[in-house]
């Protein structure tokens, strides 16, 4: 379960703590004597890896181009070859954000880092 800021309490027979490998929620939780030992961690890996930056579009580009966003995917479902392992894919994206600059980001899945 969990305690609001207000005092109030949400009862759960299960909570997902799903804030990343750095969370210190069951920590804080045994601090507080909500835990009586810090609970046994499941961890998923996705195996995605993703790199973006900011860039300047050439001038003029998005008005002229009328375009906002562009997103283009390698695969759009996860494809398994034999034995049951992932085929790497991979995805980037482009879209605007403020003061006029592009995010230009790109990913892969399966452990493969994009260039």
């Amino acid at each position: 379960g969990v305690r609001l800021g207000s005092g109030e309490e949400i009862r759960a027979a299960l909570t997902v703590d799903a804030t990343g490998r750095n969370s210190r929620c069951a920590a804080w939780a045994k601090d507080i004597g909500a835990l009586h030992a810090v609970p046994e961690v499941e961890v998923v890996d996705p195996r995605v890896v993703y790199a973006d930056a900011l860039m300047r579009p050439p001038p003029g580009f998005t008005e002229k181009s009328g375009w906002r966003v562009l997103r283009i995917e390698h695969d759009l479902e996860p494809r398994y070859e034999r034995g049951g392992k992932l085929r790497p894919s991979a995805s980037g994206i482009i879209y605007e954000v403020e003061g006029g600059l592009w995010c230009v980001g790109l990913a892969s899945y399966a452990g493969e880092i994009p260039p």
